[in-house]
């Protein structure tokens, strides 16, 4: 409610700099009917992953289209977004898409938004400036054919190895942080 708010007054001001006038009170008042809304469920995203494909359905409430369909609609940001994202520079995108997933942490995130905290992190004060969704989408693409292929690789060495040593499943799984039926499927390999 109060982002909607901030964002037609906003508007307003960006408006009346250009010499343009949007009727602010009506729309206010408008954004104001739903305030009795705030704390209900507007919309349900299910997502679910078949044959390595994310699968979305979303659902929103008719009073939140509504409600959608009173903010101020945002002149030329997407523009200029995709804009931006076009013209990024590859080897950017490439370089750190490699360092993002060679990350040790990389293979742990389990959502968008922890693979682009890691970016943050690893990219401090230029993360402002990289196109992060490209890089999120090329790093979960390396690491899904190099690098996990190079950890499965050095996870099966290392089970077998504790395995020739005599050592049972469950401490393998132990020692190496997974789960048994993983160290079987290791084994098994």
């Amino acid at each position: 409610m109060d982002g909607a708010l901030e964002e037609l007054g906003a508007a307003a001001l960006k408006a009346s700099e250009g010499g343009q006038t949007i009727e602010i009170e009506g729309r206010k008042q408008a954004l104001e009917k739903y305030r009795s809304k705030v704390g209900l469920i507007a919309v349900i995203d299910l997502v679910f992953l078949f044959e390595e494909t994310f699968h979305v359905y979303q659902k929103s409430s008719e009073w939140f289209d509504d409600f959608e369909g009173l903010r101020p609609e945002e002149d030329g940001d997407e523009e200029e977004s995709s804009t931006v994202e076009q013209e990024a520079d590859k080897a950017v995108v490439d370089r750190w898409a490699d360092t993002l997933a060679n990350d040790p942490q990389f293979g742990k995130c389990k959502s968008y938004d922890e693979r682009e905290y890691l970016l943050e992190k690893l990219a401090k004060d230029e993360f402002g400036t990289l196109p992060a969704p490209r890089i999120i989408r090329r790093a979960d693409t390396v690491y899904e054919l190099d690098v996990r292929a190079k950890q499965d690789e050095r996870l099966r060495h290392e089970a077998r190895r504790l395995h020739d040593e005599g050592k049972n499943i469950n401490a393998i799984a132990l020692k190496l942080g997974i789960s048994r039926d993983r160290v079987s499927g290791l084994l098994a390999e």
